[in-house]
């Protein structure tokens, strides 16, 4: 039940979160126009990625030790002392190195241009490492809180702006205050602590946080090339920045449906760290079984429903004007099947201490550019988007073969993932056919939608959802009481 209304605020968290981003790339893209909105696309990437590459694994850290040592008092203590003082110059490095990688790859100079793009970085960076300990703290509902100022804030300000002729500089100073105030939200002193004395700590090991820093780091920067943006750098190379904004709605759009799916495991890699710590071994590795089927069961739901509809959703959300998206959408949409790995992928991140989240990422990264070039070279941005899936659903399948080889044979039940590939192979297939009516697009996505539920079952043959939906009815129950 812990874990249940753990997951309950992290939705709310992530849902505040998904859905104002949603909105605000709809304002942005219609106010800045594809030129202005490929330029805030690609900038918003250099801010993710030079994070990434410079906080060195911090946030993995926080998500993992702060949770470890929750019930530890003096490790927990000595733990704030190393993140805080490792954070503070992670937010001097990214506040100096981003102008100067936008300015290289820009190949002219603009000062307000570069004083945004270092301001906009450093405050990402410092919500981005307070959430990370917030949530490894599990106060998902200080999360919650401050991404839903974070959208007011963005909302508001974007909604005040022109209906068109925005310049991009005006976007980034707004996103900037909003983050920031987001940032100072987000802070939270840690839970009270008795009988600590200064350098006392009951097991903290210096040697395992800085293996696992390391190895999170390596694994986050090429994840996120893997799993998040990494391509638009040879879109925006090799076919410009208004080819970078079409192909940024896409990422969008399948971007929040990953969210939407991610709903599930928001709370789970704390949960799961806390478990492995105590010695709970099996609960963990039956636990990651039980969530992996439910994400095997929403990420084939959500392929089969971008593919079937990623013509309404693009012009019913970003106009006309971005109708070139409707084919790199529901491409991308068949790499979502690659994120039911997500629970595994926790597990052999505190069973290997990270290395083999590094390990594959790296691989899946090196994958991702040597497909992703000469293919965006022929056939332009849909080369791009199938590059992104087919390393997805490469880097998803090893981790799946490898949780159940390093770990345990029961931690995912691979059926489940057979049954479901077959289930979005037909529905691809049949989307291959020809162009067809809404309503034929629809019966075929009901039709699919009561396949996977027949197919994909729990291990006593039961609805997967049963357990989730029974500990939320259990919850709202107890509150009416």
């Amino acid at each position: 039940m812990s874990l249940i209304r753990k997951t309950s605020w992290s939705a709310v968290a992530a849902i505040v979160l998904t859905g104002g981003r949603f909105l605000m790339t709809i304002l942005l893209a219609r106010k800045l126009g594809v030129g202005e909105f490929g330029s805030f696309a690609f900038s918003q990437w250099l801010v993710d990625m030079v994070f990434l590459t410079l906080g060195f694994g911090l946030p993995g850290s926080a998500s993992r030790f702060f949770a470890e040592f929750r019930t530890q008092s003096a490790n927990l203590l000595a733990f704030e002392r190393w993140f805080l003082l490792r954070s503070s110059f992670a937010l001097v490095a990214v506040a100096v190195a981003s102008p100067l990688v936008a300015l290289a790859l820009r190949g002219e100079f603009d000062l307000q241009f570069a004083l945004l793009q270092s301001g906009w970085t450093a405050s990402a960076a410092a919500w981005a490492l307070l959430l990370a300990r917030a949530q490894g703290l599990q106060k998902f509902k200080r999360v919650a809180m401050s991404n839903g100022i974070y959208v007011a804030i963005a909302l508001g300000g974007l909604a005040l702006l022109p209906k068109d002729g925005v310049h991009v500089s005006a976007a980034m100073l707004l996103i900037m205050i909003a983050t920031a105030a987001a940032a100072i939200a987000s802070w939270l002193p840690l839970p009270k602590l008795d009988n600590v004395r200064t350098g006392d700590t009951e097991g903290l090991n210096l040697r395992t946080l800085n293996i696992f820093g390391i190895n999170i780091w390596i694994a986050s920067v090429v994840g996120a090339l893997v799993w998040s943006r990494g391509e638009l750098v040879v879109v925006r190379t090799e076919l410009g920045a208004s080819e970078v904004a079409i192909y940024s709605i896409g990422l969008s759009l399948v971007g929040i449906a990953t969210q939407g799916l991610m709903l599930l495991t928001g709370a789970l890699g704390p949960h799961l760290a806390h478990m492995w710590g105590a010695g709970k071994h099996e609960e963990a590795i039956n636990l990651c079984r039980r969530i992996t089927d439910m994400l095997t069961l929403t990420a084939a739901i959500l392929c089969i429903f971008l593919l079937a509809f990623s013509p309404e959703l693009i012009r019913f959300t970003f106009g006309p004007t971005y109708a070139g998206a409707e084919g790199v959408l529901a491409i991308l949409g068949v790499g979502t099947i690659g994120l039911a790995s997500a629970a595994a992928n926790q597990l052999l991140q505190i069973n290997t201490d990270g290395a083999f989240a590094r390990d594959v990422n790296i691989v899946g990264a090196i994958g991702l550019f040597v497909v992703a070039i000469p293919v965006v070279k022929s056939i332009g941005i849909e080369g791009a988007a199938i590059s992104r899936v087919l390393i997805q659903i490469g880097v998803g399948a090893m981790t799946i073969y490898a949780v159940r080889r390093l770990v345990s044979v029961g931690a995912v039940n691979w059926i489940n993932q057979v049954r479901s590939v077959a289930v979005i192979f037909m529905a691809f297939a049949f989307g291959l056919t020809g162009a067809h009516v809404f309503h034929i697009r629809g019966l075929e996505f009901c039709l699919c939608v009561l396949m996977l539920i027949y197919l994909v079952r729990n291990d006593d043959g039961g609805f997967v959802y049963g357990e989730l939906l029974n500990g939320i009815r259990g919850i709202l129950m107890g509150k009416g009481r």
